[in-house]
């Protein structure tokens, strides 16, 4: 593979690999004349030299461009460098990714778990109204520092709704643990379809596995596109009632009876993280008052007749 670490690429000094999947891989660097650190997505394989697929990446880097928000991580820079392909140059999130964080820790504690559901979709909310749909929600595009703070990462593969649909044959952009039932057959994606990705990776976080799991994709697929969720409760016994519908609601296959929006699942998610993490009242010590010490009889003499 073509080394990154050590060189200069465009006008950034690469340092370190912070991390590969299946499309690229990314490095933090040092752009030019500055100290600031950031991070860079090289994106590699045989598609990268498809000009419809350059086309689509061109597109989707002026979409990203276009969002500010401090639950998405920014795009600084976009070019196309010989011999490598597309680079995505984009803010440094700190911590680690909620892969990790799961890996470690899962399930997580459950005001923790609607918390970090409620920024995400907050993120999605700013997205959605900008006509941008994410499409590839999962614990690998989450970040969550020390605090509990999340960004979204990786709206490389984003497409503005009514957008450009240049498309390359053969190239689903998702992963099947993580995609809608409209993304894997018949069916438009809209934002919606990232509620549903959010619904998988909220399950996930509350019972440490996802809903739909198998060792073989092509069940995971039929699982996806056919098959009811469990509630969380299932899995795990103390997650109330309310925590069910909301997730369920997002699981829904049909997308018209998901959440109405992004920005509704971030409130509900919110309050319910707040009654969550709120104690139980607990109830004022019962006093009882004893009953009043009659006073003492006093027994009057009748009167002595003169």
């Amino acid at each position: 593979m073509f080394k990154f670490e050590g060189r200069t690429i465009g006008r950034y000094q690469i340092r370190e690999r912070l991390g590969q999947g299946g499309m690229g891989a990314v490095f933090s660097a040092i752009p030019e004349g500055q100290d600031r650190e950031v991070a860079i997505k090289f994106l590699f394989g045989p598609f990268t030299a498809d000009p419809e697929f350059l086309t689509r990446m061109r597109h989707e880097a002026r979409v990203i461009a276009s969002l500010e928000h401090p639950r998405i991580v920014r795009l600084l820079d976009y070019w196309e460098e010989p011999e490598i392909g597309p680079c995505l140059v984009m803010e440094l999130a700190q911590g680690e990714d909620l892969r990790c964080l799961l890996d470690r820790e899962a399930p997580l504690a459950i005001p923790l778990a609607l918390s970090l559901g409620a920024q995400v979709a907050e993120a999605l909310s700013h997205a959605h109204q900008r006509g941008v749909i994410h499409r590839d929600i999962k614990p690998e595009n989450l970040m969550v520092d020390d605090f509990g703070q999340v960004v979204v990462t990786d709206f490389g593969i984003a497409r503005a709704a009514g957008g450009s649909r240049v498309t390359r044959t053969g190239f689903m952009p998702g992963t099947p643990d993580y995609m809608a039932p409209e993304q894997l057959g018949p069916g438009q994606v809209e934002p919606a379809t990232d509620l549903y990705s959010l619904g998988l990776v909220i399950f996930e976080m509350l019972t440490g596995q996802t809903p739909f799991r198998s060792e073989y994709v092509a069940e995971v697929i039929h699982r996806q596109v056919y098959q009811a969720p469990v509630p969380p409760s299932m899995l795990r016994p103390e997650i109330p009632p309310e925590i069910d519908r909301v997730i369920l609601s997002c699981l829904a296959k049909s997308a018209d009876t998901r959440p109405p929006s992004a920005q509704l699942l971030a409130q509900e998610l919110s309050r319910l993280a707040r009654l969550t993490l709120a104690p139980p009242a607990t109830p004022a010590p019962l006093t009882l008052t004893p009953p009043a010490t009659p006073a003492p009889l006093t027994l009057t003499p009748p009167a002595t007749p003169a």
